[in-house]
């Protein structure tokens, strides 16, 4: 799959899960990380071998889940970057960099004592960890990709890397987001 439509499908299928544009953002970020670490230059020999190994990041981000969920510290992390400050004004718009940098910078979130920066930036990794997830599993729609064992090859050939089936396939899988984040499901 194309890096743009890597990044397309992951981010949106991320939003319609969580309706966090945040977490998004993240997920898109890394989602082209298994092709990005195997340099510019395409080489047949190194391609969907051990960068797409779907352990790497998916155990790390297993771990990050079970942790966020059992501690009820799963958040929508754009609520929370923007938590109890109304924008009208260029003051507001102030306090609500002061917030940010007060969670990135100070060690908690001084409107929320209960969730500190830890938990916060634990979230921005879980959904770090995603956007490799889904691209391994959108390569797997379009050819062979190292699931759980480096030496066994698992997917299916739906289309090919470029091709009118590809941009249809994204455009079909947008479409159908959309429609689910529109009607609310």
């Amino acid at each position: 799959m194309k890096w743009i439509n890597h990044r397309i499908v992951s981010g949106m299928a991320v939003y319609v899960l969580t309706h966090d544009i945040t977490a998004s953002i993240a997920t898109t970020a890394t989602s082209v990380f298994p092709d990005w670490i195997e340099g510019k230059e395409y080489d047949r020999n190194v391609h969907r071998k051990t960068s797409h190994w779907m352990p790497l990041y998916a155990v790390p981000a297993l771990l990050l889940f079970a942790y966020l969920y059992f501690s009820h510290c799963f958040i929508n992390i754009t609520a929370y970057l923007f938590t109890s400050v109304p924008v009208t004004t260029q003051t507001d718009l102030n306090k609500i960099y002061q917030h940010v940098l007060n969670i990135l910078f100070s060690g908690s979130d001084l409107s929320n004592p209960h969730l500190t920066d830890v938990n916060f930036i634990l979230n921005l990794f879980f959904y770090a960890f995603l956007g490799p997830i889904f691209h391994i599993l959108e390569d797997a729609v379009c050819g062979k990709v190292p699931l759980v064992s480096l030496k066994k090859r698992h997917g299916v050939r739906l289309f090919t890397v470029g091709s009118f089936k590809e941009y249809f396939f994204v455009i079909s899988f947008i479409a159908i987001c959309i429609i689910i984040v529109h009607k609310g499901l």
